[in-house]
């Protein structure tokens, strides 16, 4: 018996085994036979390649790599669905004589471009980012008069006291002459406290400036806005000038209006967004196919500023954009140009830094010092271990025992340690007297695996939580309870929730309603109208990006659930905490996860200018 796949938007359909339309492997699989039946000559081959492209695609590459394709991965791979591996000749031989593989002149709707493979689309979209990165950097510079803006500058950046480089005050110089701006930096390091800055001193420059604020999700948005907010409290700015900073943020799919019936956005390549400056925070979690949407609703005067941190795990799907940008700009050298700015608006004393004559070097500013964690900080000192790829030294500090916020213990302590950490929340947020005071109780501890499903996933802790809970007689009883704590998995834009986003229910009038962050208040939604939600005891590592916590419990998997466990992941999860991290686990699992690097195939870095 077979299926039937019709492929969206080509009208023919194609019949697929039914015994092979299963597992998370089934889309990949109709994909991989719809290609291979356009040309049956090639089908072996073709439908070999295309299987693993479009696995390596879900994987969050954008191409395949065709010289590691003997690698025991792949083999192992198609093996599993009884497709057999291609041999090199055969490879090469579809590659020179199939009429749905080009080069990149070509209209195929697979590219070979060197040794990658890609998805025409994938290969097209990062062609447009590497394009519309070059006309930002290429174009003439901004025509900014230094010396209407250098009192107010020395005046923010503190000039006089400093004894080494401050680069948030080359960022905010490199923002202020340039249409294109990667402002990289861990947490704490001052990229919010930056970036408020410039909006303070675009303002003095310019009062009509229309300055627009987002973040991928909408918790990070919500902070985004919110440190501002604070930042802003702490300036010595004129009146006039504070009250035009924005400080309100949107995620990137309402700031470019995502119409769902469709899947498109309002503002695109025929349709601009009005805006003459658009400032992105967390944009390491920026995928590919929303990247080129951005770039694609903005005019080409339009500024773009992009915050984040380059070391976090990368997007969920396809591409990391933000990443690859950051190596590519990497270092700190800076045009002659750049540094004859700074010397004009107050940086009379700059330290010597190197000169370039290369576009990047003004594309990207680090920022190194860190503020949030001290020099006794164990959560300091290992996510620095971490980021540079020191798996010897991240492992000495998590078990020396030198640091108070830093502890690993045994997974027989799990359940313990779990429930122990999880119950003084819970307490909390039950017997809160206003949802202002319960959303604040949630942002206390957060359990995090890098795992949905398996014993240590979490699915099956909340589940566990929240049984126990109940049996203690904490929240007395399964299902509502007022205090219960929730995340939104779907993107809901009629009542603007979005994928991630953290809130509580409370009982109004013996009716359940949704609280969530929102701005400087809190927004509430019916419980009926509430999109797809579920408990949110724990979080998987990837959920947590974009929040912050005083206290982070990390449960590793067993080490026969581990391969996938990057630094990148270790490193995101361990920076969610602000005083405390306890890592439940094998020190083993842990080193190994510190040693591996997430390794996403593009091809953008060859491209960009």
């Amino acid at each position: 018996m077979n299926a039937m796949i019709e492929v969206a938007g080509v009208g023919q359909r194609t019949p697929v085994p039914e015994e092979r339309l299963h597992g998370p492997n089934a889309l990949d699989l109709a994909l991989a036979n719809w290609v291979s039946a356009r040309e049956p000559e090639h089908a072996p081959t073709l439908e070999a390649l295309v299987m693993i492209l479009s696995m390596r695609v879900r994987d969050g590459h954008t191409a395949l790599d065709l010289a590691r394709l003997q690698q025991n991965e792949s083999r192992t791979e198609l093996a599993e669905l009884e497709i057999p591996l291609p041999t090199a000749e055969g490879i090469s031989d579809v590659l020179r004589r199939s009429r749905l593989i080009g080069s990149p002149q070509d209209l195929t709707p697979l590219v070979v471009d060197g040794d990658l493979l890609f998805f025409r689309r994938f290969f097209d979209g990062e062609l447009r980012i590497s394009e519309a990165i070059r006309r930002r950097l290429t174009s003439p510079i901004l025509d900014l008069d230094p010396r209407s803006i250098r009192p107010l500058f020395r005046r923010l950046f503190d000039l006089d006291n400093d004894r080494e480089v401050n680069w948030q005050a080359v960022a905010a110089a490199a923002a202020l002459r340039s249409r294109f701006l990667c402002i990289a930096g861990g947490p704490g390091t001052g990229k919010t406290t930056t970036v408020t800055r410039i909006m303070a001193l675009l303002m003095q420059a310019d009062s009509t400036c229309r300055i627009r604020l987002a973040a991928p999700t909408g918790k990070a948005a919500n902070r985004m806005a919110e440190s501002i907010r604070q930042q802003l409290e702490s300036l010595d700015l004129d009146a006039d000038v504070r009250q035009r900073v924005p400080t309100t943020s949107e995620t990137l799919h309402r700031l470019l209006r995502y119409r769902p019936s469709r899947a498109t956005f309002a503002y695109n390549e025929n349709r601009k967004l009005e805006a003459d400056v658009v400032i992105v925070d967390e944009a390491s979690m920026i995928d590919h196919d929303l990247f080129t949407a951005l770039l694609a609703a903005l005019d080409d005067e339009t500024r773009l500023i992009l915050l984040g941190d380059p070391d976090q795990l990368p997007s969920v799907d396809a591409g990391n954009v933000f990443g690859e940008l950051c190596t590519w700009g990497a270092g700190t050298s800076k045009s002659p140009e750049l540094l004859g700015f700074l010397e004009a608006i107050g940086l009379r004393e700059l330290p010597p830094v190197e000169t370039s004559q290369s576009v990047a070097s003004d594309a990207v500013v680090t920022l190194k010092r860190g503020y949030r964690f001290g020099p006794a900080s164990g959560i300091g000192h290992l996510a620095a271990a971490l980021r540079e790829g020191r798996p010897d030294d991240a492992l000495r500090v998590l078990t020396s025992g030198e640091y108070d916020d830093l502890r690993l213990a045994p997974r027989e302590d799990q359940r313990a340690i779990v429930r122990r950490s999880v119950r003084d929340m819970a307490l909390a947020l039950t017997s809160a007297s206003l949802p202002g005071e319960a959303l604040n109780a949630l942002s206390r501890l957060r359990v995090l695996s890098p795992l949905r499903v398996g014993p240590s996933g979490v699915e099956a802790l909340n589940e566990e939580l929240e049984s126990w809970l109940s049996e203690e007689g904490i929240h007395g009883r399964l299902g509502l309870y007022q205090g219960k704590p929730i995340l939104i998995t779907r993107n809901d834009y009629d009542v603007s929730l979005f994928n991630g986003d953290v809130g509580i229910l409370w009982n109004r009038d013996n009716r359940f309603v949704g609280c969530f962050p929102d701005g400087d208040g809190i927004r509430e939604i019916p419980y009926s109208r509430l999109p797809s939600h579920e408990l949110a005891w724990a979080m998987t590592i990837h959920k947590s990006q974009g929040s912050e916590f005083d206290d982070v419990v990390l449960i590793l998997p067993e080490e026969n659930e581990a391969e996938h466990l990057t630094r990148e992941l270790l490193y995101t999860a361990v920076t969610r905490a602000r005083r405390s991290v306890t890592i439940i686990g094998e020190a083993d699992v842990f080193a190994k996860a510190a040693g591996r690097r997430e390794d996403r195939i593009t091809g953008l870095m060859q491209r960009l200018p």
